[in-house]
C-alpha cells in the first residue's frame, strides 16, 4: 500500500502485512487536485489541491500519525491493474485506518452540515466508524460520536453501522438505500463504490455503463440468499406495465427500501440461481390478475415483522418465463404487506424464470368484459337493448354507454359486472373471474340472485319486480359466492367456466366460451386476444344444428377480422340470438 508521509508529504511504499498506523482522507474532488504524477513534482505547490493535501497531513500529524492516504495522489490511475486493486481494496483501507478525516469544502459556520455535497457522493460512503469532520477552513465540526444522530438522519444509515457494526448486519435493500441518493462522476462507480459494503469483488470495466451495477447484483446473489435485493420500487421502464427483469438498474431504485429487513425463509423455499433461462426462483405465489402473480419474498419491514413483502410477476408467452411489472399504470411499484405465508391460504409454490432483458412478448389484455352485441329478435323480445342495464364493479350506477363495458380493477378477481334486461325469465347475467382468473358466466332467473348463499341460489323466493332494489346494495350485488359453484345446468340457472361449448337443454340455451383474435378499433394493427362468450337459444332438432354451427363460425370470423358490431348484426341477422361479450387477455 502506498502511503503519504505527513511530514515530508512524499509517497512511501509499505507491505500490506506491515502497515503503519495511518489517517485517511474523505472528500469531494475539486479543481486542480494533486494526482499521483503531481505529488513528486516540484511544481505541486502551484496547484490548488496541494493546500488540501498539506492541511490533511498537518491534521493527521497533530493526532500522532506519521502517515496518511488520499485517493487523489496515492493511486497511479494510469495503471489499470493498480486502479482495479485499489477500488477492490478501498473499503478495507478505510476500515483499517486509525481515523478518517472528512473535509467538507462547502460547509462553513453559517451553513448546516446536511447541505454539504459530501453526503451526496458515492465514494464517501466508504467512511469508517472513527471519523472527524472539518469545514472548508479545516476547523473541527465534530467527530462521528457527537454528530451521530444528525448523521443517521442525513444518510439513512443504521445507528449500529455508524457505531461500528458490519454493514452485513443490514439487509441488501437497506445497504442499497444508503447509496440511492448519491452520485458519481463515472456511472460505473455507482457499482464499484459499493464493493466493500457488500464484501464482493469485481473486475473494473470502465465503459460498460449500467452493466456494472447489474454485475454487482449478480455477484451479490452468488454469496447471499437475501430476497430483499428484489424489493426495489423505483426506475421501472416507461411502458404501460413496466415489464423488466428482477435486478435494478441503479441504487436509486432502492430509495424507499431503508426499512426492509430479512425474514425467516419459507419452509419450501429453495436457493435462487442464475441460469441460461434467466434468474430461477421457487416462490409462494398467489393469483393477482390475469397471468399476473403476487410472489412472496423472504423479507419484511422493520415495523411489521410477521408479514411478508411481495412483488408482481407477469407470465410471458414462453413457458415459465415471467417479467416483473408495476401494479396497474402507477409510476412506481408497490410493495405488499401480507399475512405470514404459513397462515395464509391461496398460495402455490411456483417455479419462475426471469430474464434481465425481456425478449418474450407480453400478452395484451385489459381488465374488463366487453358486451359485443345483444340481438333483439327471438324470445327475448324487440326491446331487449332498450331495457338492458349494465352494472359494473367500477361504477355504482347502471349505465348504457356506447362502450358497453364492465371493468374489474387491476389486481382484483371476482364479479366484474351484472347485466339485466326485463322482458323474459332468463334475464340476469353475471360475469367474472375466479381466484385463478378462469372466466365464469352465470345466467339465471331473478329469483336466483335473491339468495344470499350458494345453497340459496336455487330457491324461488321473490318476483322479478321485487329484487331490483338489491342492486343498490353493492356488497350483495357483487358478492362472489357464485364463482365457487360447480358447472351447473338446472331449470333456473346455469354456470359455465373456462373454454367450453355447452348445450344447456334445461334452460334452453347453448353457451360457448373460447379465445379469439381481434384487432382493437383505431389500433395500430397490434393483435389482441379476447374471451368471446356466445349465448343463444338451443334448438335440439337435427335440422337446426347446421345453421346454428355456421352462425357460430361466422361470429368468430367477424370477431377475428375486427368487424364492427353493426356489421356482425347485419350478417347474422336473426340466426344467432344472444349475448356476445369478452374478456381481453
Amino acid at each position: 500500500m502506498r502511503l503519504l508521509n505527513t511530514t515530508t508529504k512524499e509517497l512511501e511504499q509499505h507491505p500490506d502485512l506491515a502497515l503503519p498506523p495511518y489517517a485517511i482522507l474523505s472528500h469531494k474532488w475539486e479543481e486542480e487536485e494533486i494526482t499521483f504524477e503531481d505529488i513528486s513534482s516540484p511544481d505541486r505547490t502551484k496547484k490548488k489541491g496541494f493546500k488540501k493535501i498539506s492541511a490533511f497531513c498537518d491534521k493527521a500529524r497533530l493526532q500522532g500519525l506519521q502517515y496518511g492516504w488520499a485517493d487523489t495522489c496515492c493511486i497511479n490511475k494510469a495503471n489499470s491493474s493498480e486502479l482495479a486493486e485499489a477500488i477492490n481494496s478501498m473499503f478495507m483501507w478505510y476500515t483499517k485506518a486509525e481515523v478518517c478525516l472528512a473535509y467538507l469544502a462547502d460547509v462553513c459556520s453559517d451553513k448546516p452540515l446536511r447541505s454539504s455535497e459530501w453526503f451526496q457522493r458515492g465514494w464517501t460512503l466508504q467512511a469508517p466508524s472513527k471519523m472527524r469532520f472539518y469545514d472548508k477552513d479545516w476547523q473541527l465540526i465534530g467527530d462521528k460520536r457527537i454528530l451521530l444522530v444528525e448523521l443517521v438522519t442525513i444518510t439513512g444509515i443504521a445507528f449500529t453501522v455508524l457505531e461500528g457494526a458490519s454493514p452485513s448486519t443490514c439487509s441488501i435493500a437497506q445497504r442499497m438505500s444508503w447509496a440511492s441518493n448519491r452520485k458519481t462522476t463515472r456511472i460505473e462507480d455507482q457499482a464499484y463504490s459499493l464493493l466493500g459494503i457488500f464484501n464482493v469483488n469485481l473486475p473494473m470495466i470502465y465503459g460498460e455503463g449500467e452493466k456494472a451495477f447489474l454485475r454487482l447484483q449478480e455477484e451479490i446473489i452468488k454469496h447471499s440468499d437475501d430476497h430483499s435485493i428484489f424489493t426495489w420500487s423505483e426506475g421501472f421502464p416507461d411502458t404501460p406495465r413496466g415489464h423488466c427483469g428482477l435486478l435494478a438498474h441503479s441504487p436509486a431504485a432502492f430509495a424507499k427500501c431503508k426499512d426492509i429487513i430479512r425474514a425467516p425463509p419459507h419452509k419450501s423455499s429453495e436457493a435462487y440461481t442464475i441460469t441460461n433461462k434467466g434468474l430461477s426462483l421457487y416462490l409462494p405465489t398467489q393469483p393477482w390478475a390475469m397471468r399476473t402473480y403476487l410472489c412472496v419474498l423472504d423479507c419484511t419491514t422493520a415495523w411489521r415483522r410477521n408479514d411478508r413483502i411481495g412483488i408482481l410477476l407477469e407470465q410471458l408467452s414462453t413457458k415459465d418465463q415471467y417479467a416483473r411489472v408495476r401494479c396497474g399504470k402507477s409510476t412506481r411499484q408497490w410493495t405488499f404487506e401480507l399475512k405470514p405465508v404459513s397462515a395464509a391460504t391461496g398460495f402455490t409454490m411456483r417455479r419462475i424464470y426471469v430474464r434481465q432483458s425481456i425478449t418474450d412478448a407480453p400478452l395484451n389484455y385489459e381488465y374488463g368484459f366487453l358486451l359485443r352485441s345483444l340481438h333483439s329478435t327471438g324470445e327475448w323480445g324487440p326491446d331487449v337493448m332498450k331495457d338492458m342495464s349494465i352494472y359494473s364493479r367500477d361504477f355504482s350506477d347502471p349505465y348504457r354507454g356506447s362502450t358497453r363495458t364492465v371493468r374489474i380493477p387491476d389486481g382484483s378477481f371476482g364479479t366484474a359486472g351484472i347485466i339485466h334486461w326485463y322482458p323474459r325469465q332468463l334475464n340476469f347475467l353475471k360475469v367474472g373471474f375466479d381466484d385463478d382468473f378462469t372466466p365464469v358466466c352465470f345466467i339465471g332467473t331473478p329469483s336466483v340472485f335473491e339468495g344470499y348463499s350458494a345453497e340459496n341460489l336455487v330457491s324461488h323466493r321473490a318476483e322479478a319486480s321485487s329484487w331490483s332494489h338489491h342492486l343498490n346494495d353493492r356488497e350483495w350485488a357483487f358478492r362472489n359466492d357464485w364463482l365457487s359453484l360447480d358447472e351447473t345446468d338446472s331449470r333456473r340457472y346455469a354456470v359455465v367456466k373456462g373454454e367450453t361449448d355447452r348445450h344447456l337443454p334445461k334452460i334452453g340455451l347453448r353457451v360457448s366460451m373460447a379465445t379469439s383474435r381481434m384487432y382493437r378499433d383505431h389500433s395500430d394493427g397490434q393483435e389482441w386476444k379476447i374471451w368471446t362468450v356466445e349465448i343463444y337459444p338451443f334448438v335440439p332438432a337435427v335440422s337446426n344444428k347446421r345453421p346454428m354451427r355456421r352462425a357460430s363460425r361466422l361470429a368468430l370470423d367477424y370477431l377475428t377480422y375486427g368487424a364492427s358490431v353493426r356489421r356482425i348484426t347485419q350478417v347474422l341477422q336473426d340466426t344467432v340470438r344472444g349475448l356476445v361479450f369478452g374478456r381481453i387477455i
